[in-house]
């Protein structure tokens, strides 16, 4: 399995590689941006991200690789080996496309009634949900620039991450499920308190013990990243930059808003601030 995975995520990172050299991208960056965008993780060589690379086709490839990053690469080798209905019946699948295209639509509406054409919403919308999503952190604006109601799309955005068993970061969008269903259940235990409702994920019946280590989980990321907040905060930063800041550090995102905003560093931060993020 660990070996199919590796040749899985090998041969999308060799294809990146060529797409985006391709697309007029020298080979050194494209090897970079390819790494860095298979693995999440965001880093480029140009000081802007990708909004130094101001061309649609390279920010479109970057789209599509972002997007598989925080699929399931089991899922996505059960796919290409002939099980492609393994796509359409897997439910945390279809709530990750559900979350982009409601995301990026909620975007593109926002930036277009600021002015911005349709095509360059659609483009910038999608590339910084699925960017802030999967936990890469690339920009290909500068998304501080935007509206209130479209930098509060992609804050909701920071507490969510991508798919379990991919490269992403975040609690993963299984537990949000879980956690909906869960909460659901006991809102109608309270009309039905003798009914039994088994919390299901597809097909199968999830056990409670998983359900409470979910809970867990999810609170004490809560609680983590409020200590963290509050530190940052206290330690002279403003609460916006003390909140992104906290959640993009827990969930490996990379840029905030504010001072720790995509164009922006960390550097400015109290030291014992930048101890505690890290």
């Amino acid at each position: 399995t660990a070996l199919a995975l590796w040749r899985l995520y090998a041969a999308l990172t060799v294809a990146e590689v060529i797409a985006l050299k391709l697309a007029g991208m020298s080979l050194y960056d494209a090897i970079c941006h390819s790494m860095a965008t298979l693995a999440a993780g965001g880093f480029s060589p140009h000081p802007q991200s990708l909004a130094g690379y101001d061309d649609a086709l390279i920010h479109w490839i970057i789209i599509v690789f972002m997007f598989l990053a925080g699929a399931n690469f089991a899922l996505q080798y059960r796919a290409i080996r002939g099980r492609s209905i393994a796509l359409a019946e897997d439910e945390e699948l279809r709530a990750y496309v559900g979350v982009v295209v409601i995301a990026t639509a909620a975007i593109v509406v926002f930036l277009m009634r600021d002015g911005a054409g349709f095509t360059d919403a659609l483009r910038h919308g999608a590339f910084q949900v699925i960017s802030i999503l999967t936990t890469t952190g690339f920009a290909s604006v500068d998304f501080q620039l935007w509206n209130d109601q479209a930098k509060m799309v992609l804050f909701l955005l920071m507490f969510i991450g991508g798919c379990a068993g991919s490269a992403a970061g975040g609690p993963k969008v299984v537990r949000h499920l879980l956690m909906a269903q869960s909460t659901l259940r006991e809102l109608t235990r309270t009309i039905h308190p003798r009914a039994v409702l088994p919390v299901k994920l597809g097909s199968r019946v999830v056990p409670e013990h998983l359900l409470r280590d979910v809970q867990v989980f999810i609170l004490f990321y809560l609680l983590t990243f409020s200590v963290g907040t509050a530190v940052v905060v206290l330690l002279g930063a403003d609460l916006m930059t003390g909140i992104t800041a906290s959640i993009a550090c827990l969930g490996n995102i990379g840029p905030g808003f504010e001072q720790v905003g995509p164009m922006s560093n960390f550097a400015a931060l109290h030291p014992i601030s930048k101890i505690v993020l890290t």
